[in-house]
Protein backbone atom coordinates (compact mmCIF):
# COMPACT_ATOMS: atom_id res chain seq x y z
CA UNK A 1 0.00 0.00 0.00
CA UNK A 2 1.40 3.11 -0.77
CA UNK A 3 1.96 5.86 1.37
CA UNK A 4 -0.45 8.80 1.83
CA UNK A 5 1.84 10.72 -0.08
CA UNK A 6 2.41 8.82 -2.70
CA UNK A 7 -1.22 8.51 -2.81
CA UNK A 8 -1.43 11.91 -3.18
CA UNK A 9 0.47 12.44 -5.94
CA UNK A 10 -0.78 9.71 -7.84
CA UNK A 11 -4.29 11.35 -7.30
CA UNK A 12 -2.75 14.70 -8.65
CA UNK A 13 -0.94 13.23 -11.59
CA UNK A 14 -4.17 11.84 -12.53
CA UNK A 15 -6.27 15.00 -12.36
CA UNK A 16 -3.07 17.18 -14.43
CA UNK A 17 -3.53 14.35 -17.53
CA UNK A 18 -7.10 14.10 -17.48
CA UNK A 19 -7.62 18.28 -17.13
CA UNK A 20 -6.58 18.50 -21.05
CA UNK A 21 -9.13 16.01 -22.20
CA UNK A 22 -11.75 18.35 -20.34
CA UNK A 23 -11.10 21.33 -21.96
CA UNK A 24 -10.08 19.94 -25.58
CA UNK A 25 -13.57 20.69 -26.96
CA UNK A 26 -14.40 17.09 -28.21
CA UNK A 27 -18.08 16.49 -29.10
CA UNK A 28 -19.89 14.09 -27.29
CA UNK A 29 -22.90 11.16 -28.23
CA UNK A 30 -25.45 9.63 -26.93
CA UNK A 31 -27.38 6.42 -27.31
CA UNK A 32 -30.68 8.05 -27.53
CA UNK A 33 -29.24 10.73 -30.47
CA UNK A 34 -28.25 10.72 -33.60
CA UNK A 35 -26.59 13.19 -36.47
CA UNK A 36 -28.68 14.48 -38.91
CA UNK A 37 -26.41 14.08 -42.30
CA UNK A 38 -28.15 16.82 -43.94
CA UNK A 39 -30.29 18.87 -41.95
CA UNK A 40 -32.81 20.99 -43.41
CA UNK A 41 -32.73 25.01 -41.98
CA UNK A 42 -34.42 25.15 -39.28
CA UNK A 43 -38.10 26.72 -38.99
CA UNK A 44 -41.33 26.08 -36.51
CA UNK A 45 -44.39 25.05 -38.55
CA UNK A 46 -47.40 27.66 -38.28
CA UNK A 47 -48.97 25.78 -35.44
CA UNK A 48 -45.85 24.92 -33.32
CA UNK A 49 -43.31 26.69 -31.65
CA UNK A 50 -39.60 25.57 -32.18
CA UNK A 51 -37.13 25.51 -29.45
CA UNK A 52 -33.65 24.96 -30.26
CA UNK A 53 -31.25 23.54 -27.51
CA UNK A 54 -27.60 24.57 -28.47
CA UNK A 55 -24.30 23.25 -26.19
CA UNK A 56 -21.58 24.88 -28.27
CA UNK A 57 -18.84 24.01 -25.99
CA UNK A 58 -17.13 20.59 -25.80
CA UNK A 59 -16.23 20.60 -22.25
CA UNK A 60 -17.68 18.25 -20.03
CA UNK A 61 -17.94 16.20 -23.49
CA UNK A 62 -18.47 13.29 -22.10
CA UNK A 63 -21.72 14.33 -19.73
CA UNK A 64 -24.73 14.68 -21.56
CA UNK A 65 -27.26 16.50 -19.91
CA UNK A 66 -31.20 15.56 -20.06
CA UNK A 67 -33.25 17.97 -20.60
CA UNK A 68 -37.01 17.42 -19.61
CA UNK A 69 -40.58 19.43 -19.64
CA UNK A 70 -42.50 20.74 -16.83
CA UNK A 71 -43.85 17.29 -16.43
CA UNK A 72 -40.98 15.82 -16.07
CA UNK A 73 -40.91 13.90 -19.88
CA UNK A 74 -37.09 13.43 -21.70
CA UNK A 75 -37.54 16.03 -24.66
CA UNK A 76 -33.47 15.18 -25.34
CA UNK A 77 -29.55 15.33 -24.54
CA UNK A 78 -28.07 18.46 -24.76
CA UNK A 79 -24.40 16.75 -26.07
CA UNK A 80 -21.41 18.35 -26.41
CA UNK A 81 -20.42 20.20 -29.65
CA UNK A 82 -24.33 19.45 -30.90
CA UNK A 83 -28.07 21.32 -31.16
CA UNK A 84 -31.12 20.00 -31.26
CA UNK A 85 -35.15 21.18 -31.86
CA UNK A 86 -38.11 20.20 -30.87
CA UNK A 87 -41.57 21.52 -31.85
CA UNK A 88 -44.52 22.46 -29.09
CA UNK A 89 -47.48 23.65 -28.90
CA UNK A 90 -47.46 27.24 -28.19
CA UNK A 91 -47.92 27.71 -23.92
CA UNK A 92 -45.62 28.13 -21.39
CA UNK A 93 -42.96 25.73 -20.53
CA UNK A 94 -40.44 25.06 -18.38
CA UNK A 95 -37.34 23.46 -19.61
CA UNK A 96 -35.41 21.64 -17.03
CA UNK A 97 -31.18 20.48 -17.22
CA UNK A 98 -30.52 17.89 -15.05
CA UNK A 99 -26.95 16.83 -14.82
CA UNK A 100 -24.87 16.85 -11.10
CA UNK A 101 -27.44 19.81 -10.67
CA UNK A 102 -30.76 21.29 -11.77
CA UNK A 103 -31.34 24.28 -13.60
CA UNK A 104 -34.73 25.23 -14.69
CA UNK A 105 -35.42 28.18 -17.78
CA UNK A 106 -39.28 29.43 -18.02
CA UNK A 107 -40.60 30.21 -21.57
CA UNK A 108 -43.87 31.11 -22.88
CA UNK A 109 -43.14 30.23 -26.50
CA UNK A 110 -45.45 31.09 -29.58
CA UNK A 111 -46.90 29.29 -32.73
CA UNK A 112 -44.74 30.07 -35.94
CA UNK A 113 -41.42 31.43 -34.02
CA UNK A 114 -38.09 29.92 -32.55
CA UNK A 115 -36.46 30.07 -29.74
CA UNK A 116 -32.83 29.38 -28.84
CA UNK A 117 -31.61 28.08 -25.38
CA UNK A 118 -28.00 27.71 -25.02
CA UNK A 119 -26.77 24.67 -22.43
CA UNK A 120 -24.20 25.83 -20.53
CA UNK A 121 -21.88 23.08 -19.05
CA UNK A 122 -20.19 24.36 -15.73
CA UNK A 123 -17.28 22.81 -13.58
CA UNK A 124 -18.98 20.45 -11.04
CA UNK A 125 -17.78 18.68 -7.61
CA UNK A 126 -17.93 15.01 -8.89
CA UNK A 127 -19.34 15.61 -12.61
CA UNK A 128 -20.33 18.58 -15.17
CA UNK A 129 -23.12 21.14 -13.66
CA UNK A 130 -25.43 22.50 -16.34
CA UNK A 131 -27.06 26.11 -17.06
CA UNK A 132 -29.50 26.71 -19.18
CA UNK A 133 -29.69 30.70 -20.61
CA UNK A 134 -32.37 31.98 -22.90
CA UNK A 135 -30.87 33.30 -26.50
CA UNK A 136 -32.42 36.18 -27.53
CA UNK A 137 -31.38 39.88 -29.71
CA UNK A 138 -30.33 41.34 -26.79
CA UNK A 139 -28.32 38.59 -24.68
CA UNK A 140 -24.67 38.68 -25.15
CA UNK A 141 -23.64 35.97 -26.89
CA UNK A 142 -26.24 36.43 -29.56
CA UNK A 143 -23.73 37.67 -32.33
CA UNK A 144 -22.58 33.36 -31.73
CA UNK A 145 -25.72 31.83 -32.34
CA UNK A 146 -25.02 31.60 -36.38
CA UNK A 147 -21.78 30.38 -35.28
CA UNK A 148 -22.46 27.98 -32.84
CA UNK A 149 -25.31 26.46 -34.80
CA UNK A 150 -22.25 26.16 -38.43
CA UNK A 151 -20.03 24.62 -36.17
CA UNK A 152 -21.90 21.96 -34.31
CA UNK A 153 -23.56 18.95 -35.10
CA UNK A 154 -27.31 18.67 -35.69
CA UNK A 155 -29.29 15.66 -33.44
CA UNK A 156 -32.24 14.25 -33.01
CA UNK A 157 -34.14 11.44 -31.29
CA UNK A 158 -33.68 7.99 -32.01
CA UNK A 159 -36.39 5.82 -31.55
CA UNK A 160 -35.20 4.52 -28.62
CA UNK A 161 -34.82 8.22 -27.28
CA UNK A 162 -38.87 8.61 -28.04
CA UNK A 163 -39.67 5.70 -26.33
CA UNK A 164 -37.97 7.60 -23.17
CA UNK A 165 -39.59 10.32 -23.90
CA UNK A 166 -43.10 8.80 -23.73
CA UNK A 167 -46.04 11.05 -24.90
CA UNK A 168 -45.16 14.63 -24.15
CA UNK A 169 -47.24 16.28 -27.31
CA UNK A 170 -43.99 17.73 -28.94
CA UNK A 171 -41.94 16.55 -32.07
CA UNK A 172 -38.42 16.78 -32.39
CA UNK A 173 -36.82 17.46 -35.29
CA UNK A 174 -33.54 16.82 -37.05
Amino acid sequence: VPATGDRLRTWVAAVLLMCPLAVTGCAGSSEYMADVKSPAPLAAPADKAGVVFVRPSGLGFAINFAVLDQNGTWIGDAVAKAHFAVMLPPGDYMFVGWAENTAALKATVAAGRLYYVQVVPTMGFGSAHVRLEALTPRSPDWSQLNTWLGETKRVELLPTGVARSGDAGCSVVG
